[in-house]
């Protein structure tokens, strides 16, 4: 299994998970977002650290930039909530 982190422009933090399982797609595990104001580029990174090596990641975690830019899903449209 291989664990490691994706960066995008928008600075949002991507921790993606790879099997190793033949024909299974490495898949994001979990996503943190940087919200200008609120977030912080050296606290985005330590949390998607934290949470790469809790799954099993050994240190110093691979980051990854990567051109596409994850978007945001509301709250509701997850659950379908009207």
């Amino acid at each position: 299994m291989k664990i490691w982190v994706e960066t995008c422009p928008a600075g949002s933090h991507t921790v993606v998970i790879d099997y190793g399982i033949k024909g299974l797609k490495p898949a994001p595990y979990c996503t943190f977002f940087y919200t200008q104001g609120i977030s912080s580029n050296s606290g985005l990174k330590q949390t998607s650290t934290n949470m790469a090596v809790s799954l099993g990641a050994k240190e110093p975690v691979q980051y990854i930039a990567v051109e596409e830019i994850v978007q945001r899903v509301p709250f509701g449209e997850i659950y379908n909530i009207r």
